[in-house]
């Protein structure tokens, strides 16, 4: 009730020294949580930001070998069970026609892995951003609307159109100051002429979490902003090269196999027109993944080390508990007599339970919200690290929404549960007796097994946590110490790419063999076990 709370407010400032200790120790508990709780969630469980992410499908296809015909694919390309291999991509020309001649999706849409590409601003030094390559329906597609502009055309996604492009949000703001007459403005993308005519809402990074894109351009663009060196069938437009994923969005009426199996039976006449014909492992099938986080961004190594970081949070919060539970203790020894002096004019043993719970439940909504601040800090330090890096385009969205404070409130009802059931249960069983004994008495009586047990969990608590710590200091100064060739000492990490400033390709070698350097070489196509 409100008498008991403003009760127990009037009580906790009586010791102010206990109380600040109490917040701090949470305040750091419930933080350090909080703060990797963002990164899990933004990483693992958090949704796409678009519309009705439930209803998204990731389209892949498996394959008993290496499809005929294919000389390159990007994206995922796996083994799975069966000794089959799965792989994520099409070719652009596949996924336009299969775009075209669905009808059981809502909307089926094209992207590919992003690139690094070089870009220039206002006649700025160029810079290197990530350009995501996507279909003209992108953006109508996942329900995305551009806050400025607006979204690509139809026709904008042929070869030969001019060159357009949409900016990311934070793009727009850190090079454009956020100002609308910015639309229509041209940059230059590997030192070719584009027309902005949109900027992607706050918050929208694409279709993989942890790897934000500035730049989204047509498919058919990757002709002009990346030719093909040495002549040839323009890159992008290889009906070899396999390099566009698809999502699509399922119709409320259509079930997912049905539209799962329209796309089969399209796929398998485009991908191998004699199907009819053709041994049955060298027709690929489709098959549709749960597409609410989209691509993945995590491998299971990554997963496993933040999971095993949230596991080592929870560890400091019990040992904060188990100290803030021996503190609150030490408190309520000291007030027994006043304990059993109301218990003796009629207060009910329930009344003195909930009385002490709601004192406890006062320090954890402070330690909760000052705990919220602390975590929210430390996790746009963590997003600072991110963005600071070498790849500084892989970063997570990391904000505080309702998710984050579900969790905080979760965490501090919780931890207001574990530190106040011990000292609400002790008053409540104070003896009537009590009043008119010494207080010394009470504390020399024996009735200290529990505190003693408490302190007995923190010290093994703790000695786990720095036995962990001290096992990770040690790994992280032999990494410090390990040999890797030569003299690490202030160096900086540069990239060389000519063909994106516009050199052709006769120019490419001798440029590399001025600087001294190797020219590159392309990937190799991928090795199968079988």
């Amino acid at each position: 009730s409100f008498q008991d709370a403003s009760y127990g407010v009037r009580q906790l400032r009586k010791t102010p020294a206990l109380v600040l200790a109490v917040v701090l120790s949470l305040t750091i508990g419930v933080g350090a949580n909080t703060a990797i709780f963002s990164l899990v969630d933004a990483a693992i469980l958090k949704p796409l930001p678009v519309k009705d992410p439930d209803s998204l499908r990731v389209v892949e296809w498996t394959n008993d070998e290496f499809p005929a015909g294919v000389s390159n694919i990007n994206g995922d390309f796996d083994c799975i069970s069966g000794g089959r291999c799965q792989g994520s991509s099409v070719a652009a020309y596949l996924y336009r026609e299969l775009a075209r001649e669905q009808t059981a999706f809502a909307a089926l849409v094209g992207a590919a892995d992003p690139d690094s590409v070089a870009i220039i601003v206002n006649a700025a030094p160029a810079e290197q951003v990530k350009l995501q390559w996507v279909s003209s329906n992108f953006f109508q597609g996942l329900g995305v609307s551009p806050v400025i502009g607006r979204s690509f055309r139809d026709d904008e996604d042929r070869v030969g159109q001019e060159p357009v492009v949409i900016v990311s949000y934070r793009f727009w703001m850190s090079r454009f100051g956020g100002s609308n007459p910015m639309l229509d403005r041209s940059v230059r993308i590997n030192n070719v002429p584009a027309r902005i005519v949109g900027v992607a809402p706050p918050g929208f990074f694409g279709l993989r979490a942890g790897e934000w894109n500035d730049v989204y351009a047509p498919l058919a663009m990757r002709v002009a902003f990346q030719p093909r060196q040495g002549g040839g069938v323009a890159r992008g437009e290889d009906d070899s090269d396999w390099w566009v994923r698809m999502v699509g969005r399922l119709k409320p009426e259509v079930p997912e196999a049905a539209a799962r199996a329209q796309l089969a039976g399209l796929f398998r006449n485009l991908a191998v027109p004699e199907a009819t014909m053709a041994e049955a492992k060298k027709i690929p099938e489709m098959i549709t993944l749960p597409g609410r986080r989209g691509f993945h961004a995590l491998n299971a190594k990554d997963a496993r080390a933040l999971w095993t970081v949230m596991l080592l949070m929870g560890l400091l919060l019990l040992i904060v508990c188990a100290n803030v539970a021996n503190l609150l203790l030490s408190r309520s020894v000291g007030r027994q007599r006043e304990c059993a002096v109301r218990l003796a004019l009629g207060a009910g043993r329930m009344r003195l339970f909930r009385q002490h719970l709601i004192e406890s439940g006062v320090l954890a909504i402070l330690g909760g919200g000052a705990g919220l601040a602390l975590g929210y800090v430390l996790a746009r330090s963590i997003h600072f690290l991110f963005e600071t890096g070498r790849d500084a385009g892989n970063a997570f969205d990391l904000h505080l929404d309702l998710r984050v404070l579900a969790y905080t409130g979760a965490l501090s009802i919780l931890t207001a549960l574990l530190v106040g059931v011990a000292p609400a249960v002790r008053a409540a069983r104070a003896g009537l007796g009590d009043a008119l004994k010494a207080q010394t008495r009470s504390v020399t009586g024996g009735r200290l097994r529990l505190p003693r047990v408490l302190v007995s969990i923190q010290i093994a608590l703790c000695l786990a946590a720095l036995v962990a710590a001290g096992l990770l200091g040690r790994t992280l100064e032999n990494l410090k110490w390990t040999d890797v060739g030569f003299d690490r000492e202030n160096l900086a990490y540069a990239s060389v790419a000519p063909g994106r400033a516009g050199y052709p390709v006769e120019r490419v070698g001798p440029f590399y063999e001025e600087l001294g350097l190797a020219p590159p070489t392309l990937p190799a196509r991928p090795s199968l076990p079988f």
